[in-house]
């Protein structure tokens, strides 16, 4: 299982790159296991620099079924920090890139 990145860990405030199209294998390959972590964690989302992979990736589970999100952009955010376990903002839009 892919293990999780906690904050306080300075990856997960580290600006991210963004991911060239098409994905290699290697993103491609690891898309997947984004999602089995989510399931084995019980979430409902997670992002690659929680990963300890610092680009632009984010994988979700929606009512609609599991997306992938290829280079996400926040376009806008809370200004209030969430006091639950994960510590992350809450994002209220996301913009950009191909949803798979």
């Amino acid at each position: 299982m892919l293990p999780l990145i906690i904050a306080p860990n300075k990856i997960l405030r580290t600006p991210t790159k963004e991911l060239a199209l098409p994905l290699d294998a290697k993103i491609l390959k690891l898309i997947p296991e984004m999602f089995a972590a989510i399931e084995y964690y019980k979430g409902i989302g997670l992002a690659a620099p929680q990963i300890n992979a610092s680009f632009r990736l984010m994988v979700m589970a929606t009512t609609s079924g599991p997306k992938a999100f290829i280079n996400p952009k926040v376009v806008k955010a809370s200004r209030t920090w969430r006091r639950d376990a994960c510590h992350y903002p809450v994002f209220l839009a996301l913009s950009g890139g191909p949803i798979l």
